[in-house]
């Protein structure tokens, strides 16, 4: 038995909020789901992770460098520049 996080940031009505997430597992029971324990959501990180139930400096720096990164795309054109389709009716 043992404990498992997670956790991610959404902006909700322009306020980032931070949802973290406990669960305890079972490897040693293969098939047995994950059982959630814990569940926090507030604007704030520290108090996010007290109503989830983590109080451990070490989970709770580890969960925010999971928060923290950030994710980079590449926005493609649907049509190259410079070209156009007509339209024939």
């Amino acid at each position: 038995m043992e404990h498992i996080y997670s956790a991610h940031q959404k902006e909700i009505n322009g306020v980032p909020t931070y949802f973290i997430k406990k669960f305890l597992t079972f490897p040693e029971q293969p098939g047995m789901p994950d059982i959630r324990e814990g569940f926090g959501m507030h604007s704030n990180f520290d108090m996010a992770c007290t109503l989830a139930g983590i109080d451990c400096n070490r989970i709770k720096s580890s969960l925010r460098e999971q928060v923290d990164v950030v994710v980079e795309g590449k926005v493609i054109p649907l049509q190259p520049e410079g070209r156009s389709i007509p339209m024939i009716r």
